[in-house]
């Protein structure tokens, strides 16, 4: 028997919703960079909403992985949360987190 055959394997799949989740700990704070391009920062009122904004952003991504490690209870060895997309199958390419 070969290390890799004694790592244990689950073939349950995993729920949709942390899979969600592990793809918003992602894109969320990409997308809210690429938000923060476009806004203004002149006046102190501004930068204070571009704080604002990425306080807020940041708060969002930290509840998802707090969700995400209070739900985790798997003792299996294996990943807890994965994500695997057909991207572009006509050349083989996939989203995989």
């Amino acid at each position: 028997m070969t290390l890799l055959e004694a790592i244990p394997t689950t073939t349950a799949a995993p729920a949709a919703l942390p899979t969600l989740l592990l793809s918003a700990l992602v894109w969320v704070p990409a997308l809210a960079a690429l938000a923060l391009l476009f806004f203004p920062s002149r006046t102190e009122l501004q930068r204070q909403r571009i704080r604002s904004f990425g306080i807020g952003t940041t708060s969002l991504v930290l509840a998802f992985a707090v969700f995400m490690w209070y739900g985790f209870r798997d003792q299996s060895g294996t990943y807890a949360y994965e994500e695997t997309r057909s991207w572009l199958s006509a050349i083989g390419s996939s989203y995989h987190l």
